[in-house]
C-alpha cells in the first residue's frame, strides 16, 4: 500500500476508537486530496474527519477541504434523520398489523459507533420472513411507492418513500451450496423467531428490534463477504463488523460462533478479514474470535482489492466501460465484470470463489432465461 492509504488507516483507526492520530505518519508530505477522494470511494469519509481532527492544527487539511467534508456531516446528519423517522413510521405499520420484524445493519449498526452519525447511511433492510412477506408487502404497497422493482431479489422486496429505500426480507442471506443454505435458512429462523432474545433500539417513538449478537456477528460478516464476492465492498463494510465485535464483546458464545462457522464453511474467510480488522482497523486482538495472528501478504491483498473495487465496487465500476442497455448485452457486460472480480478474489480464496463463482453462474443463466423470454 501506498503512503496515503497508510495514513488513511491511520486516520480511521483514530475516528473508530477515538484515539488521537499518530502525528508522526504526517509528518513531510501529505495528499490531502488522495486520502479525501479514498475516504469517499470507501464510505468512511466522516470517520476519517473525525480521525485528523486530532491531529496538531498545522497537521490537518486545508481549510477548503475541511469544509466540504463538515458540509457532508451536514448532509449525512439529515439523512440519518430521514431514515430514523421513515423507519419508525414504517415499524408502527408493522407493528400495528402483528407484524414481527427485526432491523437487519443500516440504522442498528451505526449506534456501535462512537457518533453514529459518522456512519454513512443507506437504507433499511427490515426482516419480516417468509410467512409474514404478503401481508408485510400489502403495507408497503400503500406506504411507499414501488419503483425499482429490479432491486427485488430472492432475498427481499423493494419500495421507496421520501427519497428512503425500504426493503423487506423474507430471508436473510442465499449461500452458494444447497445443502449449507438449508442449514442457514434454519439457524436464521431459529434467531430471529419471535421469541427471540432481542436487542432494542429506539427510534423517536418506536421501539425496533436488533438481532441478537449470536446472529448478528455471523450475519453481518457474510454479507459483507457476499458483496466482497459479488462487486466488491469498501472499508466502512469492514468498520461496521469491526465496531460491532467491538460493542458486543462476551455478549455471544464464542465457541457456537466457531461451530456455526465451521457449519456454513465461513471459517477461512472469517480468519482473513479477522486480521484486517485488527491490523489494518485497530480492533483489540482478544476481541476477535479465531484471529489467526499478525497479518501476512494475504491480508495485505485483501485489503488493497477493497481499496482497488470501493464501496459495491463503484470505483472499479467507475474505470469500467457504462452497461449498455440492451437485455442480453447488459447481462454479458455483468458476467465480465464478475469474471474479472472473482479471478482478483481467486487470488484470497480459491475454492470459495470457484464455488461461488460457478453458483452465481448457473443462478444468473436461469433467472436470465427465465425473464429474456419476457422481454
Amino acid at each position: 500500500m501506498d503512503k496515503s492509504a497508510l495514513q488513511l488507516l491511520e486516520l480511521l483507526r483514530s475516528g473508530l476508537w477515538g484515539k488521537a492520530a499518530d502525528p508522526s505518519v504526517f509528518e513531510g508530505s501529505v495528499d490531502w486530496s488522495a486520502i479525501v477522494s479514498t475516504a469517499m470511494d470507501q464510505t468512511v469519509a466522516l470517520i476519517v474527519a473525525d480521525g485528523y481532527a486530532t491531529l496538531p492544527t498545522q497537521l490537518q487539511p486545508p481549510k477548503k477541504i475541511q469544509f466540504s467534508i463538515e458540509a457532508l456531516r451536514v448532509r449525512t446528519a439529515q439523512a440519518h434523520q430521514l431514515l430514523n423517522h421513515g423507519l419508525a413510521e414504517f415499524s408502527h405499520l408493522l407493528d400495528n398489523n402483528g407484524i414481527h420484524h427485526v432491523l437487519f445493519k443500516g440504522q442498528g449498526l451505526a449506534q456501535n459507533y462512537i457518533n453514529p452519525h459518522s456512519r454513512t447511511c443507506g437504507d433499511i433492510d427490515l426482516y419480516v420472513g417468509e410467512k409474514n412477506l404478503d401481508k408485510a408487502k400489502a403495507i408497503m404497497d400503500g406506504f411507499g411507492e414501488a419503483d425499482g422493482k429490479d432491486l427485488d431479489s430472492e432475498k427481499h422486496i423493494h419500495c421507496k418513500r421520501n427519497g428512503v429505500d425500504f426493503e423487506l426480507h423474507k430471508i436473510a442471506e442465499v449461500l452458494d451450496l444447497p445443502w449449507k443454505n438449508k442449514r442457514y435458512q434454519a439457524w436464521t429462523l431459529k434467531h430471529l423467531a419471535e421469541n427471540g432474545d432481542f436487542e432494542i433500539l429506539n427510534v423517536g417513538d418506536a421501539q425496533v428490534n436488533l438481532p441478537p449478537a449470536q446472529f448478528n456477528v455471523l450475519y453481518v460478516f457474510n454479507h459483507l463477504l457476499h458483496h466482497f464476492q459479488k462487486g466488491g465492498i469498501g472499508l466502512r463494510q469492514v468498520c461496521d463488523w469491526a465496531c460491532l465485535l467491538h460493542t458486543h464483546a462476551g455478549m455471544y458464545d464464542r465457541d457456537v460462533l466457531k461451530k456455526d462457522l465451521r457449519t456454513f464453511g465461513l471459517t477461512d474467510c472469517w480468519r482473513l478479514f479477522g486480521q484486517i480488522a485488527v491490523d489494518f482497523l485497530g480492533l483489540p486482538a482478544e476481541e476477535m474470535p479465531l484471529y489467526p495472528g499478525t497479518a501476512g501478504r494475504r491480508a495485505e491483498r485483501a485489503m488493497e482489492t477493497i481499496l482497488y473495487f470501493g464501496n459495491f465496487g463503484r470505483k472499479a465500476r467507475a474505470c469500467d466501460t457504462p452497461r449498455p442497455k440492451g437485455y442480453w448485452s447488459g447481462k454479458l457486460h455483468s458476467f465480465r465484470y464478475n469474471l474479472r472480480s472473482s479471478y482478483q478474489l481467486f487470488k484470497l480464496f480459491p475454492l470459495k470463489t470457484l464455488i461461488s463463482f460457478t453458483a452465481y453462474t448457473i443462478r444468473g443463466t436461469i433467472v436470465a432465461l427465465h425473464l429474456g423470454h419476457t422481454k
